[in-house]
C-alpha cells in the first residue's frame, strides 16, 4: 500500500507507460506475495505449527470465526475489504489457507482483489500528482492518507466492537 501510491505520484510526470508499469506490477507483486504466503502458511504450519496453533488456540474468538464466515459467504468482497483496510489481509490469508479452502477459490478472489487494490493506490497517486507541483509533496500526501486511512478503519473496528459488545468492552449500562 505505501509504495504503490507514491510511485504513482513519482511516475506521473513520466507518462501513461509508466503508470501503467506501476499499476501492473503492483497488482503482480501484490498477488504473488499472497499466493506465496498462502503457500507457505499452508506447507508449513499443522497443529503443531506456531501459527497453526495460534489459529486453533483463537478458534473460538469472534473476529477468527467472522473471517470464515465472511470468506464463505463471500469471498470476493472477504478479499477486496481485507486488501483495502490496513492490517486486514494477513489474518484472512492466515485463516483462509489453515482452513484448507480450495486453493481456485482463493486465488480467483485474490487476483480482483490485489488489481483493485493496484488501481486504488496507483489513482491515488495520480491524484496526490495532480494536486500538488512537486512529486515530493505528492509522495508525502499518499503516505498520509495511507496512514489516515489506517487510522480511521482502526478506529472503525473499534466503535463497531464497542457497539456490539459493550459489556466486554467496560460500558456495560446498569
Amino acid at each position: 500500500m505505501l509504495l504503490s501510491a507514491p510511485g504513482a505520484a513519482l511516475a506521473a510526470k513520466d507518462g501513461a507507460l509508466t503508470i501503467a508499469l506501476v499499476f501492473v506490477i503492483g497488482a503482480a507483486a501484490a498477488y504473488v506475495g499472497d499466493l506465496l504466503t498462502f503457500f507457505t502458511v499452508r506447507q508449513t504450519s499443522s497443529t503443531h505449527g506456531r501459527i497453526g496453533r495460534w489459529v486453533n488456540k483463537e478458534r473460538q474468538s469472534k473476529a477468527v470465526q467472522r473471517v470464515e464466515r465472511a470468506f464463505e459467504k463471500r469471498p470476493m468482497r472477504t478479499m477486496m475489504v481485507s486488501r483495502l483496510v490496513p492490517g486486514g489481509r494477513t489474518p484472512v490469508l492466515i485463516v483462509v489457507a489453515l482452513d484448507e479452502y480450495a486453493f481456485a477459490k482463493y486465488a480467483a478472489a485474490d487476483i480482483i482483489a490485489a488489481v483493485s487494490w493496484s488501481a486504488y493506490y496507483t489513482a491515488s497517486g495520480l491524484v496526490g500528482r495532480a494536486l500538488f507541483a512537486n512529486a515530493w509533496e505528492a509522495v508525502a500526501a499518499s503516505l498520509a492518507l495511507a496512514l489516515l486511512i489506517s487510522v480511521f478503519g482502526s478506529l472503525w473496528t473499534r466503535w463497531r466492537e464497542h457497539r456490539a459488545d459493550p459489556i466486554s468492552h467496560g460500558k456495560a449500562s446498569e
